[in-house]
């Protein structure tokens, strides 16, 4: 069983009425920030249009995005990644070394390469750093000036990235089957089996 079996059987009754896999229009469709402590949006960007229809999936989205940040304080720890599959895509999180903010990034295909995810959060926690901005005073949304564009060029940067390092790991599977049986690793990044988001 894939590693984030446990939290994803958990997450199914949430993420059962959005079956939205077939309405994303990009690779790397949302990605989002949080404080932790109150579980409030500091900034998040929807990339996947702006018709009636997706603002329906934009506001569902936000939604387990908070859902989310209430259950980080209990079931993450700081620097803690985890990835969730989510219908053909998925949804990876990670906890900032601090423990104060929560990073998501939505993959519309499970097959997008997990480090490029990873490096997308990290780069968006690494701005937030040498911005030296305030975490805990800052308000609903009090990121979203600061960070909107910067949000706009990782998108872009990572979902160009993504097709061209996927078959790069192809090809190194490829070469390492060919000595022997391949063999499957366990995802770094994944929750415990059996931890749960939403006890």
């Amino acid at each position: 069983p894939h590693p984030s079996s446990g939290p994803h059987k958990l997450l199914d009754a949430l993420l059962r009425k959005f079956n939205m896999s077939s309405e994303w229009s990009r690779a790397l469709p949302f990605v989002a920030v949080g404080r932790v402590s109150d579980a409030v949006r500091l900034a998040s960007l929807y990339s996947s249009g702006d018709g009636q229809g997706q603002m329906e999936v934009l506001g569902q989205v936000e939604e387990i995005f908070i859902k989310l940040l209430k259950a980080a304080r209990t079931k993450l720890k700081p620097g803690q990644r985890t990835r969730l599959q989510w219908n053909d895509g998925s949804v990876c999180c990670m906890m900032d070394q601090q423990g104060g903010l929560l990073f998501c990034v939505v993959t519309a295909k499970m097959d997008y390469p997990e480090p490029l995810a990873f490096n997308l959060l990290q780069d968006l926690s690494s701005t937030i750093v040498s911005m030296e901005m305030d975490v805990e005073a800052a308000p609903e949304n009090g990121f979203q000036e600061a960070l909107n564009q910067t949000m706009e060029e990782l998108v872009a940067k990572y979902e160009t990235a993504g097709p061209g390092l996927q078959k790069s790991q192809e090809a190194k599977v490829s070469v390492m089957s060919a000595g022997g049986p391949p063999q499957v690793r366990s995802s770094q990044y994944a929750m415990p089996a059996g931890a749960g988001y939403f006890e």
